[in-house]
């Protein structure tokens, strides 16, 4: 069994994500979050296997602590094919 957490603040996106990963055999939701912040706290007592995160996701850009998303996976992607050229 995967479990999977998910962060969305759409509240129609993150159930509809919610159904079907819930109804597809050998995954299970194991929180559903409206934003990051919501989840932080939360998500180590749900120990999930995967969470998807909204690259999206409105939030207070004063606050340093979490860089933007975007450019996490841009940067994460990139050093993952420098290797492969």
């Amino acid at each position: 069994m995967i479990d999977v957490a998910l962060i969305e603040d759409e509240p129609t996106i993150r159930e509809g994500l919610a159904s079907l990963i819930h109804g597809t055999p050998g995954y299970w939701i194991t929180g559903k979050y409206p934003s990051i912040e919501t989840a932080l706290p939360q998500i180590d007592g749900c120990l999930p296997d995967v969470v998807l995160i909204d690259i999206g996701l409105p939030r207070d850009f004063r606050d340093r602590r979490y860089p933007p998303a975007q450019s996490n996976s841009r940067q994460s992607a990139g050093d993952g094919l420098d290797g492969l050229r």
